[in-house]
C-alpha cells in the first residue's frame, strides 16, 4: 500500500506542471476579413474583392491594418470601418479609412485608435469593413471582420 500511495503521489506533482498556466494571455489580436459584393447588404453583383490583415493591439487601442482590393466595378469613392453589426445588418461609420487611391485595385495600410466601446464591438465581431464606389454608393463590397488572440 505505501508503495501505490508513493506513485499517487508522484503522479499527482508531476502532472501539476504550471509552466503553461504562469504564461500571460496577449492582448494583440489578428483581425482579418475578406470582402465581397456577397457580404453587403443587400447582395451586390460586383466581381470585386477585397483582404483585410490587422493586428489590433488592445493595450494602446491600436488597429493597424492593410487593406488590398481588386476587380471592383468603378474607381473607390469611399472606404469605412462599420458597426455595431451582425453580418446580415448594415450600421453606420465607425471610423473612415482615409488615404485610398481612386482606383479599382489597390492597397490602403495605416492605423486607427479606438474607443474602449468600439474596441468590444471589434473583439466581439460586430465590425465590418466596406468600399464604396459609384457603382454602388452605399458599398460594393463589404468584409466582416473577425479578432483572433494571438
Amino acid at each position: 500500500m505505501p508503495t501505490v500511495l508513493a506513485g499517487v503521489l508522484l503522479f499527482t506533482a508531476v502532472s501539476c506542471d504550471k509552466d503553461d498556466d504562469d504564461k500571460p494571455l496577449s492582448n494583440k489580436y489578428n483581425v482579418t476579413g475578406s470582402a465581397s459584393g456577397a457580404q453587403e447588404v443587400p447582395v451586390v453583383a460586383s466581381n470585386g474583392t477585397a483582404t483585410i490583415v490587422s493586428t489590433y493591439d488592445a493595450d494602446a487601442n491600436t488597429l493597424a491594418y492593410t487593406i488590398t482590393w481588386a476587380d471592383l466595378n468603378d474607381n473607390v469613392n469611399n472606404m469605412h470601418f462599420h458597426g455595431p453589426a451582425d453580418p446580415t445588418i448594415s450600421a453606420g461609420v465607425a471610423i473612415a479609412i482615409t488615404g485610398w487611391t481612386a482606383t479599382k485595385a489597390g492597397t490602403i495600410s495605416s492605423t486607427a485608435t479606438l474607443t474602449e466601446t468600439q474596441e468590444a464591438e471589434l473583439l466581439g465581431g460586430k465590425w465590418y469593413y466596406n468600399i464604396h464606389t459609384p457603382f454602388k454608393t452605399s458599398g460594393e463590397i463589404r468584409g466582416n471582420l473577425t479578432a483572433t488572440r494571438q
